[in-house]
């Protein structure tokens, strides 16, 4: 469930440059990390850190996405596109799903490919203290990560940017693993190094559920899915809250890119002047839009009480 009332005092242009923002950050962070645990699974003699290296990379592939969705999603209406382009943005967060459930396969299939090769007699090598102290430092930098951008995500109500934001903390509990795994194999002795590729084919499928999380949620916005109940209730007692307001029906509610898309039917006084009909309209769309977003896009059918 996302909140509409955050968005209220945002423009396109400013969830854009939020966006950019703290996209360029993880970028930046993204490459460093990756980079570092590559070059440490290498030199440490851990293949889960270099497997998590790999991992890291395909979160600049989303993150790329993530910038190309919210350029495009930010653009006006047009002819062709009368309520906006947001559908480039929930395009982009199943681009990012699909990332996702594909890096939980590479990584469980290595895993359980290393488990298997242990089972019938292969030594794997022991990782050294760097690995550990590497993973360790993946941990925080990608918790800090997640963090940071699923609050700006929550406060611009971006689905794409909050996609992104488990994708790093996805990363985080992936360098979990690795921690687990490595710190395993150091100390239990020889027999034990397969907890490495184990913990990390286990933290997959964490990875792996969050994709399909996102993937339906995305999927869900593609079909027009409602918002949840409580935004029904929240549009109902907004326009109870204008005087002489009835029975507010056939509401119709839906999400594209971030902006809430509400259709309703409200019951009037038959005798009410036209003037005060559109007044009272007005001032719904005003309350509607303060709790669910200036963006959203709102239309109102009035009709006569007998």
């Amino acid at each position: 469930m996302f909140l509409y009332n955050i968005t209220m005092n945002l423009s396109a242009q400013d969830r854009v440059k939020q966006t950019e923002k703290i996209t360029y950050i993880c970028m930046f962070g993204n490459i460093a990390l990756a980079v570092l645990k590559i070059l440490t699974g290498i030199f440490g003699a851990s293949a889960a850190m270099i497997a998590d290296g790999v991992h890291s990379f395909s979160d600049l592939v989303t993150d790329i996405v993530l910038l190309v969705g919210v350029h495009l999603g930010s653009a006006p209406e047009d002819e062709e596109h009368p309520y906006g382009h947001g559908r480039f943005e929930t395009f982009s967060s199943l681009i990012i799903a699909l990332v996702l459930i594909l890096a939980a396969f590479w990584l469980f299939y290595g895993g359980v490919k290393a488990v298997y090769a242990s089972f019938k007699g292969a030594l794997l090598p022991a990782p050294y203290y760097i690995s550990l102290i590497m993973a360790v430092i993946s941990i925080i930098a990608k918790e800090a990560m997640y963090r940071y951008t699923v609050r700006v995500g929550r406060r611009i109500n971006s689905t794409a940017l909050i996609s992104n934001a488990w994708h790093h903390r996805s990363d985080a509990f992936s360098s979990l693993g690795v921690l687990v795994g490595v710190a395993g194999a150091m100390f239990l002795g020889p027999k034990w190094r397969l907890l490495d590729p184990l913990t990390a084919a286990l933290v997959s499928l964490f990875i792996a559920a969050v994709g399909f999380k996102i993937f339906k949620m995305a999927v869900s916005e593609f079909l027009d899915a409602s918002l949840p109940k409580s935004s029904l209730d929240t549009i109902k007692k907004v326009c109870l809250s204008v005087e002489g307001v009835q029975n507010p029906h056939e509401i119709k509610t839906r999400k594209v890119g971030y902006r809430a898309v509400i259709e309703l039917h409200i019951d009037l006084p038959k005798e009410t002047p036209f003037e005060t009909v559109h007044t009272k309209m007005s001032e719904i769309e005003e309350k509607l839009k303060a709790e669910f977003g200036e963006g959203s896009i709102i239309s109102i059918h009035p009709e006569p009480l007998p």
